[in-house]
């Protein structure tokens, strides 16, 4: 069992009333890609897969390159998604942890990708420009409107059991100074610390602003410039009350406040269904998915995002040898693993109900 504490400045929380998101999973609906997708681009990783299978983490897309990040290297393809070069293959940060993250600044054409204690800076040819240190072990990484946001933690063994505990800083991309913000939420385990994980969180952009996100709080928080103050909470109803839910991944894609949750039966964690609520923040309108959508563009079954990509209304779908090999009308080789670009539309102004999306009811 985990026990979550949430230890936030007081201050921060006066005058904010986030919006409450009730999700009821009752009704699903199923959802092709297109209905989402304004445009879907399929990119080989045929000159890449050595690399990918050695674990390709991370995706960042510019206007000129697409970069494929593993643990311990970068590789990089032009905008014809023909693959160029990989950059410290031999493991360069090998001994800091690996690679944990990747975000850059399109306008001075640089790219930052963090390790467990440093944010490197490089241009675009992966040539290193800059080198510095953070204070706690760094997971994730945003730049957006010339900040750059690092999502840390610290593992604290003193306690009875574990405790890792989240903060959130940005950092000068000139001079290396890490600034925290006033914000830090904690989890303890009860025993065991093999019964507590180190989670990943999540940056995001809505409203011209970053987002944070982690999946052991309900809530989304918004940061402008100094301060960080909740943004929207979400509530999901089980459907009796032996049901539990627990939070998979969350964030926005463009307008879309995106949600992937898993609800138990009575039965144990095993036995029960995930799901994916979209909502479109313009309308209100909320829906209940299931956990894939079915790929009717180029027919390779079922697929889900795999990560949120850098461009905000965007997310990655990653494809593997066994999914191509279904389709009929792709025009790259099948022969290798290949991601999707996504590119996310607004919500169908016209779908009315869930129903309109092919309702199905839920059994456990």
């Amino acid at each position: 069992m985990v026990l979550t504490l949430m230890l936030i400045s007081p201050f921060l929380l006066q005058g904010q009333n986030p919006k409450v998101v009730r999700i009821n999973p009752k009704e699903v609906a199923t959802c092709n890609l297109s209905q989402i997708a304004e445009k879907v681009t399929p990119i080989s990783l045929s000159s890449y897969k050595d690399l990918y299978r050695n674990g390709a983490e991370f995706f960042y897309i510019t206007d000129d390159y697409l970069f494929i990040i593993g643990v311990n290297a970068i590789g990089r393809l032009d905008i014809s998604w023909k693959y160029i070069e990989t950059g410290y293959k031999t493991g360069y940060f090998r001994g800091d942890g690996g690679i944990t993250s990747i975000t850059g600044d399109p306008d001075k054409k640089e790219i930052y990708f963090c390790t467990n204690s440093k944010v490197v800076c490089c241009d675009y040819s992966l040539t290193i420009k800059k080198v510095f240190g953070t204070k706690y072990n760094t997971n994730s990484i945003f730049f957006y409107n010339n900040k750059l946001c690092i999502a840390s933690y610290e593992l604290n063994e003193s306690v009875k059991g574990v405790r890792i505990t989240y903060r959130i800083s940005s950092m000068d991309v000139v001079t290396g100074k890490e600034k925290f913000f006033p914000f830090e939420i904690s989890e303890t385990s009860q025993g065991e610390k093999w019964g507590l994980f180190i989670q990943k969180p999540i940056f995001s952009v809505y409203n011209d602003q970053i987002v944070y996100s982690n999946v052991i709080d309900s809530t989304l928080y918004g940061i402008k410039g100094d301060s960080i103050y909740p943004l929207k909470q979400y509530v999901i109803e089980p459907i009796t009350k032996y049901m539990i839910s627990s939070i998979q991944r969350q964030g926005f894609i463009g307008k879309n406040l995106y949600l992937e949750y898993r609800m138990s039966s009575p039965m144990g964690p095993a036995y029960g269904n995930s799901f994916i609520y979209l909502e479109d923040t313009e309308t209100g309108k909320g829906y209940n998915l299931n956990e894939t959508f079915n790929d009717d563009l180029y027919h390779t079954g079922n697929c889900r995002p795999d990560c949120f990509a850098n461009k905000p209304g965007y997310f990655i779908v990653r494809r593997e040898v066994s999914d191509l090999k279904k389709s009929f009308n792709l025009k790259i080789p099948t022969d290798s693993p290949a991601i999707y670009i996504v590119k996310m539309k607004s919500l169908n102004p016209q779908v009315k109900n869930v129903g309109d999306w092919g309702k199905m009811l839920i059994n456990f």
